[in-house]
């Protein structure tokens, strides 16, 4: 979906958005709502799914460097509360929360100056719900394209939430 009207800002300065490549490059990061189809390789690892988005960082002179790879993942892991039994593990054996929280820890990880999640908390239980709103310093809801509410940490609730976006 294109912008109909508006500036995008970013840091005070207007970016121009055609596709992702543009977006990441802005400092923009994206979580899909269908974690299984859209933000994750099913198939693949724990850590290999966390570095997919900043995988240069490991990859200096076109050699990834599998520790220090390894090392970020663990410290993301911890820091998400991700149950694994190691960064092997492939994610399909994960829950849908586990899942869901690394999807948001790669893009956290690669640090965007804007974190956009599209419906973060759809297939997860309720205690995941309360931990993916816990990783957030701000929370603007959308609906309709405009910003329907505004909540920090401190303020969010599932239900507060839910509330500004479809009152």
């Amino acid at each position: 979906m294109r912008a109909s009207t508006g500036t995008l800002l970013v840091d005070g300065m207007p970016v121009k958005i055609r596709n992702p490549h543009d977006a990441i490059r802005a400092g923009i990061g994206f979580v899909t709502e269908d974690r299984k189809a859209q933000g994750l390789v099913l198939g693949m690892s724990v850590w290999e799914n966390f570095s997919l988005t900043h995988l240069r960082r490991y990859s200096p002179f076109q050699f990834v460097q599998h520790a220090r790879e390894r090392e970020s993942c663990l410290e993301y892991v911890r820091m998400f509360g991700i149950k694994t039994p190691g960064v092997e593990q492939k994610v399909v054996n994960l829950s849908g929360g586990n899942q869901q929280k690394i999807v948001i820890a790669k893009w956290v990880a690669r640090q965007p100056k804007v974190l956009i999640v599209d419906e973060p908390t759809r297939g997860i239980d309720i205690g995941a719900k309360a931990e993916v709103l816990a990783v957030s310093d701000r929370i603007l809801t959308v609906r309709e394209g405009h910003i329907s509410g505004e909540l920090t940490r401190a303020q969010a609730s599932q239900e507060k939430v839910m509330a500004l976006a479809t009152a």
